[in-house]
């Protein structure tokens, strides 16, 4: 019944419908609270709310469909905590309770389920404290805990989540360990998003041997060092650091001996514009200077800084083509 034009409000008495295996009432007009007789429906296997606009908080009575195997909620009004009672679940695969308005911290019983396979997401919510581990969590695709007010470490027992593809957590979180450790090992990473975090170091070189990472975000965070030129760095299209000013490529601003360009090697690219990045990164600089890095003001009017060995030394582009 979901995508149609239903209003109103869910009715307590449907906790008669014990054989009922699959209620799809997403993406109606539905209002009102989830009726906690809901959780009457102990054969239920599907539940699926999504998009409405139900309002309220979740009912613990929830967490006694031991037989679910989908919960997804998003896209509503909900409000309150995530009920502990959800660590009954133990046949869910997959739980969207994104884009509503709950608050609370991530109960670590939901982080214990361990059939858990698809999909968890908790983004665009009020959730609040620390990630907790991820304890029997380890076969899970799919994590989004973005949009939230989570803070602290990235716990590293999620480098025993082997089976990840996609991993989306911002904003505000830091790394307790080196995010290599944390990620190295999950060879099925599709996407990595940590943008607009606390990041800080070098961005480990690690992450170029991800060979079906498709998508990296490291955007807005207080990464350094030289930028890795393999794997996915080799697709700058997939690869995303704006807001880093620390990163660096390999070359110096200007390559060495090329007539009025010849400035001194020890004028490192320690800080450059990520918006130019695609413009100007150059994996090999043996094949000579790249032309679009000489072409950019005449081109686009714009000027790129080069911050040499003093950080109040920046080089305007057009600095560079004075005499």
């Amino acid at each position: 019944m979901g995508g149609n034009r239903f209003n109103g409000s869910i009715p307590s008495s449907i906790g008669r419908l014990r054989g009922l295996k699959l209620l799809n009432l997403s993406y109606n007009s539905i209002s009102g609270e989830i009726p906690h007789e809901l959780g009457q429906l102990e054969e239920l296997q599907e539940l699926s709310l999504a998009g409405n606009k139900i309002s309220g908080g979740i009912p613990n009575s929830l967490g006694n469909l031991l037989k679910l195997n989908q919960i997804d909620l998003s896209r509503n009004k909900l409000v309150g905590e995530i009920p502990i009672s959800f660590g009954n679940l133990q046949n869910l695969l997959y739980m969207d309770l994104s884009s509503n308005q709950l608050n609370g911290s991530i109960p670590m019983e939901i982080l214990n389920l361990p059939t858990l396979s698809n999909v968890l997401n908790l983004s665009m919510n009020f959730l609040s404290g620390s990630i907790p581990q991820v304890g029997r969590l380890v076969s899970v695709a799919s994590i989004d805990f973005s949009s939230n007010k989570l803070y602290g470490g990235i716990p590293s027992s999620f480098s025993n989540c082997l089976s990840l593809e996609k991993i989306v957590f911002w904003p505000g979180i830091s790394c307790q360990v080196p995010f290599q450790r944390l990620f190295g090992n999950v060879k099925g990473l599709e996407t990595l998003d940590l943008s607009s975090n606390q990041l800080s170091g070098t961005i480990p070189i690690e992450l170029q041997n991800l060979h079906v990472l498709k998508l990296l975000n490291l955007s807005y965070n207080d990464l350094e060092g030289a930028i890795p030129s393999g794997g996915v760095f080799q697709n700058l299209t997939a690869v995303h650091l704006d807001g880093n000013r620390k990163l660096c490529l390999h070359f110096p601003c200007m390559p060495h001996g090329h007539g009025r360009r010849n400035h001194s090697k020890t004028r490192q690219c320690k800080s450059i514009d990520p918006q130019l990045l695609s413009l100007i990164f150059h994996d090999d600089p043996s094949e000579g200077p790249n032309p679009q890095l000489y072409c950019l003001d005449a081109i686009v009017g714009v000027a790129i800084s080069c911050t040499a060995d003093n950080p109040d030394d920046a080089l305007a582009l057009e600095m560079l083509y004075a005499n």
